[in-house]
């Protein structure tokens, strides 16, 4: 539950905090998917090579799998608020 929570609410921090700034559409989505996609793979070998703990690797496995769908359907609703602009 708290990775899909994080996975949001770093997306739509993102994106508001581009809206905030008075930035242009297309800025806000970059800054929203530039915030919300995280390289989960290094917190995994840092956890697990640094750290020598494959526990500490966990969250960050169960994150990079909930973290592109979410992203994916975050673009889609984005998309579907292009669509009905037009």
């Amino acid at each position: 539950m708290s990775s899909l929570l994080f996975a949001s609410v770093s997306l739509l921090s993102g994106y508001i905090a581009g809206k905030i700034f008075g930035l242009q559409e297309a800025q806000s989505r970059a800054i929203a998917f530039e915030i919300g996609i995280h390289n989960s793979a290094l917190a995994i070998v840092l956890a697990m090579e640094i750290l020598k703990s494959e526990v500490m690797a966990v969250p960050s496995a169960v994150y990079s799998l909930l973290m592109y769908p979410i992203a994916a359907l975050f673009g889609f609703m984005l998309s579907r608020m292009d669509s009905a602009k037009v």
